[in-house]
């Protein structure tokens, strides 16, 4: 049951946070009688688990618009529904300063989702989006997709318990292929099967910015597991992956496990260095001996090949023997790994390996491993 707005009491504390409060002023008059107080002080409306409905979202979104410090909007569990989704993002949308919105639980669906969707698309500034617990799907992920696509600003979106199953799963994973901003997405608890992740896979393998994935509590087995590896494999910036109550066996673990495992590297050195040193260092790529024969190999297929986890060739490798056997001495010195030799002064400040993180029933473990 909806709150009587006529009988909503809030006011701002002095450190520019707006609650409701019993002591308060009727909200709508608060707004009339201290517009330029709030128009100056305002930094946070917290207003959370009141279920005031579509009313004060309304009123709230007028104050949006004055205020030109609002950093923080709270208004989770308040089912506003999809008309006061609109009038909120219409607000946003061209908001300067506001970088949290959270709009969990408010009963929004795919309607409200296509106001979002114009709202991402028209503002940059805005970090976090919460739009957890509502009741988005197909249709109400794709427009959120649509805005990601284009969208600069967001850096995490949580789309909690919406259950949009394997259908919004493809929205997202297009969303992804686009989508050059975002670090965390959390979609827990939504029915995706190994389907769905197979095609959230596919912009992962694109993706050059999300840095934390949170899967858990859908329907993901071994299946996925390994369609979210072979994507691991190609993209080196998600360093963590969250798939605790799932149905994933020692097989998906294993597969997840070797492709989270990589080394990266300075840019700024000479390509030569680089595959030299990757080459040491895989664990896929054999012994020391390959070294002196790594220039002769072509840079960009090699490198791929060492990046994408796979093993060389047999015509790579064939080219590396060729090429060891006719190495110029000043070539083998160059890539030796002696005490005094270029590359053995700067492994230490140009190699290392990054820890990345994944946890499989409620279980942390670490795929890292130290250069040496």
């Amino acid at each position: 049951m909806q709150v009587d707005t006529v009988n909503v009491k809030a006011r701002m504390d002095s450190m520019g946070v707006l609650q409701l409060h019993e002591r308060g002023h009727n909200i709508k008059n608060l707004i009339l009688r201290e517009r330029e107080k709030l128009r100056q002080n305002l930094r946070i409306i917290d207003i959370r688990w009141k279920k005031v409905g579509d009313t004060l979202a309304t009123e709230l979104s007028t104050l949006t618009k004055q205020c030109r410090n609002l950093v923080t909007i709270d208004l989770s569990d308040n089912y506003i529904g999809d008309s006061g989704c609109r009038e909120l993002a219409s607000a946003v949308a061209t908001h300067a300063t506001l970088k949290t919105l959270n709009l969990g639980g408010n009963r929004i669906g795919d309607l409200g989702a296509a106001t979002i969707s114009s709202m991402l698309m028209m503002n940059a500034t805005l970090k976090e989006l919460d739009m957890s617990g509502n009741d988005l799907k197909k249709v109400g992920i794709q427009g959120i997709g649509g805005g990601m696509r284009v969208n600069t600003g967001l850096t995490a979106l949580r789309l909690v318990e919406n259950f949009f199953g394997d259908e919004g799963a493809v929205e997202l994973g297009w969303a992804l292929s686009y989508n050059s901003t975002l670090q965390h997405l959390y979609i827990r608890s939504n029915d995706i099967s190994n389907a769905g992740v197979a095609m959230l896979s596919s912009g992962i393998v694109r993706n050059e910015a999300l840095r934390s994935l949170d899967l858990g509590d859908n329907d993901v087995s071994d299946r996925g597991a390994t369609s979210l590896a072979d994507a691991l494999g190609n993209n080196t910036v998600l360093r963590h992956l969250d798939l605790t109550l799932n149905e994933i066996g020692s097989d998906g673990k294993d597969a997840l496990l070797d492709a989270m495992d990589f080394t990266s590297w300075s840019e700024a050195m000479g390509e030569e260095y680089v595959l030299a040193l990757v080459t040491c260092l895989h664990p896929r790529l054999g012994g020391e001996s390959e070294l002196q024969s790594i220039l002769a190999v072509p840079p960009n297929a090699f490198k791929k090949a060492i990046m994408s986890g796979k093993k060389i060739s047999p015509g790579e490798k064939q080219a590396l023997v060729r090429a060891e056997r006719t190495a110029k001495p000043a070539e083998a010195k160059l890539l030796s790994v002696d005490d005094d030799s270029p590359l053995h002064r700067i492994i230490p400040h140009c190699i290392h390996r990054r820890q990345r993180t994944v946890l499989f029933d409620g279980l942390q473990e670490h795929a890292q491993a130290s250069a040496s």
